[in-house]
């Protein structure tokens, strides 16, 4: 089985080599040797392939550069973030409220109580963070600028 795998391995190393070497026998732009059969036919030759036309002329797209890229990854990003955003706040009021309701049943319950007063605390941080998220990361970032 290693002998055929070796085999198999020598004839692909020889077919790659064998397609890289086929540009080194194209003809040059001026028209070299064997360009005059492809003339009399239409045929295209090598100084054809050169001028090809480009994507954007085959199929009428527009370029686009690096800054139109980034320009809509941060449209796309700011609209994800607002999703988030609108269902967050949502979700922070719920369970804001289930808090609350555990608070009042944990008054009797001493195992719950504790539980709910850490609900409320991360729902408030949550929706306030939401909400303020601009803010903070100035008031951060200048903060740790001025350290």
């Amino acid at each position: 089985m290693k002998i055929l795998e070796r085999i198999m391995a020598v004839f692909a190393i020889c077919l790659v080599l064998l397609s890289l070497a086929a540009p080194a026998f194209a003809a040059p732009e001026s028209g070299g040797v064997g360009t005059g059969v492809a003339e009399e036919v239409g045929a295209r030759t090598a100084a054809d392939l050169w001028n090809l036309p480009g994507m954007d002329e085959i199929m009428d797209v527009p370029s686009v550069t690096v800054d139109d890229l980034m320009e809509k990854g941060n449209r796309i990003g700011n609209q994800a973030v607002g999703l988030i955003q609108r269902v967050g706040v949502y979700v922070c009021v719920v369970f804001f409220i289930l808090a609350i309701i555990g608070m009042v049943i944990g008054s009797k319950n001493p195992k719950v109580f504790p539980l709910s007063v850490f609900g409320t605390i991360v729902a408030m941080a949550g929706f306030v963070g939401i909400l303020y998220y601009r803010e903070i990361l100035q008031f951060f970032t200048a903060w740790i600028t001025s350290v």
